[in-house]
């Protein structure tokens, strides 16, 4: 139970008359001291925090870990979280919240993530980026001689350190998480997330109905602020990036991948009958073909490849699929074609892995006298800035999460995040 010496109220008292945005919606949180946590955490229902860390805070700093908890609930974090590795999550999460508190004039603890390189990117796409840092990584140490002497408890990964606010980075094999400290075996990330459970006890609120309860929040105090003239272009920048429309791998290839062939019980669909289920088979399929492109310059891994073939395997199986579907792979050639002709992917395998070009990949349909329905491109749209003629047919450039570039140079564009669940 709170009383009126918790200086965390207090805290929250002057929020509300410094940064009156963080301030109010920080009334949503029921603010609780909690010894057995080492720092602080939220669930979207409750701020705990841990009293004697808390108050070994100088004041700017305690404003700016109720702060910190507010952001991640104001713009969704908990939610967006989707069954992602909660270490990592929390990692990405704290890097966007603690760029714009820093922004906003804040102090922070120390250590904190803030690397500057994340700089307006939403939650997901710094997730991305620190995955597959981490799994370079790791493919990196793998590939190395184990240390002679034990265990290497040396430093990490220059690029997912932890910029902290004199600069300096922190030493860890994972993340650039410290071994040890005041915040437990990572420092850095005090002021954890917790996902909202199914069983929120008190009043009986569902994590549905606690989300919508923040959004209606944000969206009120985030209106009065703007009329008053107290929100930053920085923070209104954050909150619509929270409205954002994630695109849908599956719901975009459904517009691109279909069918409008005539069915028949004279040849039924294979895929049902070890089942015993007898359904009308493809006569004709209207699509002749769909080319997919693999950019095999290196910048595609793993986790995408699968990802992208499962997804469009997907849609396929939703109706009947085109006649032929060639897999070209490419970096500044092209170095191998895949052909398939039963309506599925098998798998992708890829050859090559140095610079990247677009042009092979239309030259070499033109060579073949292929003109496909569809082509799609997966890309991370690094290219070396070639000029392209467009061609008749569509093309679907299909580039991930963390890639810098936008759109392709023509056609439609979709930034997709393997790491749904």
């Amino acid at each position: 139970m709170t009383t009126t010496n918790d200086p965390a109220v207090k805290a929250r008292k002057l929020l509300i008359l410094d940064h009156p945005w963080y301030g109010f919606l920080s009334l949503q949180l029921q603010v609780t001291p909690d010894e057995t946590i080492p720092t602080a955490c939220t669930n979207g229902k409750t701020l705990r925090y841990n009293p004697a860390w808390f108050g070994a805070l100088p004041i700017a700093e305690q404003l700016g870990v109720i702060a910190h908890e507010v952001e991640h609930c104001a713009l969704g974090h908990l939610w967006r979280m989707n069954g992602r590795d909660p270490e990592i999550s929390n990692i990405a999460a704290d890097h966007v919240v603690n760029l714009d508190l820093r922004a906003a004039g804040f102090r922070l603890p120390e250590p904190h993530y803030a690397d500057p390189r994340f700089w307006g990117m939403g939650f997901e796409k710094v997730y991305a980026v620190l995955i597959a840092e981490k799994a370079a990584a790791k493919a990196s140490a793998d590939s190395q001689p184990e240390p002679k002497g034990g265990e290497n408890g040396g430093g990490g990964s220059e690029n997912s350190a932890t910029d902290q606010q004199d600069g300096e980075k922190g030493d860890n094999s994972d993340l650039g998480v410290p071994s040890s400290g005041v915040g437990g075996p990572d420092p850095a990330n005090w002021g954890e997330m917790e996902p909202p459970s199914a069983d929120l006890e008190e009043g009986g609120t569902t994590p549905a109905e606690l989300q919508n309860t923040w959004e209606k929040a944000v969206e009120t105090v985030t209106n009065v602020a703007t009329a008053a003239g107290t929100m930053s272009d920085n923070l209104k920048r954050t909150v619509a990036e929270t409205k954002r429309t994630r695109e849908d791998l599956v719901q975009t290839l459904q517009q691109y991948i279909t069918s409008r062939g005539s069915h028949s019980y004279s040849s039924p669909n294979r895929r049902f009958l070890h089942r015993g289920i007898r359904l009308p088979g493809r006569m004709k399929s209207a699509m002749e073909a769909i080319v997919i492109g693999i950019d095999t310059s290196g910048s595609i891994n793993g986790d995408m490849l699968t990802f992208f073939r499962d997804k469009t395997n997907e849609v396929m199986l939703m109706d009947e699929p085109p006649e032929n579907i060639y897999v070209i792979y490419c970096d500044a050639e092209v170095r191998r074609v895949d052909h398939f002709t039963d309506g599925q992917i098998e798998s992708f395998n890829p050859v090559g892995g140095g610079g990247t070009l677009f042009a092979p990949f239309f030259d070499y349909l033109e060579k073949e006298g292929i003109t496909p329905d569809v082509m799609m491109i997966l890309t991370d749209l690094e290219n070396g800035g070639e000029v392209l003629n467009e061609p008749s047919y569509p093309v679907l450039w299909v580039t991930p999460i963390q890639s810098r570039k936008d759109a392709g140079p023509f056609g439609e564009t979709i930034k997709v995040d393997p790491y749904v669940p």
